[in-house]
């Protein structure tokens, strides 16, 4: 029994007719299952890419937040502001920051979070 060349295919080898290749089109599937799209391959590429780059930029570590912390920024903001209620600001900072010191809750008027270092 001999195999006869088929015509046509892209990837002939004349070398060996009974045998071809069939193209990854960038992602890996074997020759008896249904193409991928384009669409998944260029997903599944950035994927990759993504992954690589969050596994090697490591873990950034954050300090832990502290009253002090939010004292700073609360008076940063209140130099910002108008100079005719600067003084008043800076007050409220120091009573925050008090209550931050005995509760480990930080309120700034709007959002009040709580988990702070006492420091």
């Amino acid at each position: 029994m001999t195999l006869k060349p088929r015509i046509g295919l892209a990837n002939f080898n004349a070398a060996a007719p009974w045998s071809f290749t069939v193209p990854s089109f960038g992602c890996s599937r074997c020759a008896t299952q249904r193409k991928p799209s384009r669409m998944t391959c260029t997903l599944r590429t950035m994927l990759i890419a993504l992954s690589a780059v969050v596994l090697l930029s490591g873990a950034a570590y954050a300090q832990p937040m502290k009253c002090s912390g939010e004292e700073k920024t609360c008076q940063q903001a209140c130099a910002k502001g108008p100079s005719a209620t600067k003084s008043a600001c800076l007050t409220e900072c120091g009573v925050r920051r008090n209550i931050c010191m005995r509760t480990g809750c930080w309120d700034n008027g709007r959002l009040r979070y709580c988990g702070l270092a006492k420091q």
